[in-house]
């Protein structure tokens, strides 16, 4: 590991002097730093064990004792280097490469460091082809907290989704009002198969109506058959966002997700939604309120646990989100731009979860403070 950070260090060292050295020569770095501090409070109940944002975002781990209910540290996120590089108008390169540290409460999917991205990219035919790995273009957040208006993900996002893939992309954008992404990659959860003969498929197609832009999404995958050709993974999603005015926008999105079982076996279906309000109260200051909701149908009943999902702790043998139940989420934050790339996010999320009835008798609750510096290079 001390000789990869050596090395990667010395390479990006080298690009960016020769980035200093040939202004013209097609060479880009840029990146962000997020750091902060984060606190949260869960309720005594059972179920109040899979709310909170820093957990579902896996800063925090699962608490195996009820009675410790307050967790507090100093994290750093993530580290993130991105490095394109153009080779004419034609054919491009790009590798967005993440840092973190576990001990330093970096999210635990990100481990020590991260491919977020790689991928080469070239035009044919007046369509944009990817080949490598990508982010997923799917709704309303995104892969980087920095971009978003709060500073964790929602469930929708940290269960149900799929956020980076590898495989190839086509993109092609058919007038100003109207685009389209194409991608075909080796599963939903991006990880290795040996016995692989059926990929994973999907695409959005976007409108921008100038004020008003939205996206309707798909992806399917023969998840539970470990990528066989057998019971599939389907997962709708619908996003749009309306600017009402320079300074007020409001967003939302809405998703459906189903994990086929084998036979005999019942079928995991997820109905989510999220909406959010954002304003600009000021060049410096904006705010933004928001709330989500997801309704985990099928709880422990699919085997196809992690089907569409990359982030969540529970693991194999169980849903998604870790069981039958319902989750809202209400968060309230504001941002302060300190100067150009640079700013602090302030975020309150309360969490309740009515778990099924049958498994736990009381409803969860959890609390979630978040200070977040975001810097941009």
């Amino acid at each position: 590991m001390k000789k990869f950070v050596i090395t990667t260090m010395a390479f990006l060292l080298m690009v960016t002097g020769i980035s200093v050295a040939n202004a013209d020569d097609g060479l880009e770095i840029s990146g962000h730093i997020n750091t902060g501090a984060a606190y949260q409070f869960q309720t005594n109940k059972p179920a109040s064990t899979a709310g909170g944002a820093l957990l579902q975002e896996q800063i925090f781990t699962p608490r195996m004792n009820p009675e410790k209910r307050n967790s507090f540290g100093f994290y750093l996120y993530d580290v993130e280097v991105d490095i394109a590089k153009s080779f004419g108008e034609d054919i491009r390169l790009r590798t967005d490469l993440d840092f973190g540290r576990f001990n330093s409460y970096s999210p635990s999917n990100r481990k020590s460091f991260e491919i977020e991205q790689a991928y080469v990219a070239f035009d044919l035919f007046g369509a944009e082809i990817l080949v490598g790995r990508f982010n997923v273009p799917m709704g309303i957040e995104s892969v980087d907290i920095n971009d978003n208006y709060l500073p964790m993900h929602s469930l929708l996002y940290t269960a149900l989704k799929p956020h980076n893939l590898t495989g190839i992309k086509a993109y092609y954008k058919f007038t100003d009002m109207l685009d389209m992404h194409l991608w075909v990659v080796n599963n939903l959860r991006d990880s290795i198969s040996f016995n692989n003969n059926a990929p994973a498929f999907g695409g959005r197609i976007g409108f921008d109506f100038g004020r008003v832009q939205a996206g309707i999404s798909g992806a399917a995958s023969p998840e539970v058959h470990t990528d066989r050709y057998g019971d599939w993974s389907y997962l709708g999603d619908l996003d749009v966002n309306f600017a009402i005015n320079d300074k007020l926008s409001i967003g939302a999105e809405g998703l459906f997700r189903q994990d086929s079982a084998p036979k005999g076996l019942k079928d995991n279906r997820y109905y989510a939604g999220l909406t959010n309000i954002h304003y600009v109260f000021s060049d410096v200051w904006d705010g933004t309120i928001q709330y989500a909701y997801v309704n985990d149908k099928g709880g422990q009943a699919s085997l196809n646990a992690t089907g569409a999902s990359q982030m969540h702790p529970w693991g194999v043998g169980t849903s998604a989100t870790g069981g039958t139940s319902q989750y809202h989420e209400m968060g309230a934050g504001v941002t302060y731009h300190i100067t150009d790339g640079a700013k602090i996010q302030g975020m309150y999320r309360f969490d309740y979860i009515i778990p099924d009835k049958k498994v736990f008798k009381d409803n969860g609750m959890a609390h979630s403070l978040v200070a977040n510096f975001a810097y941009e290079f």
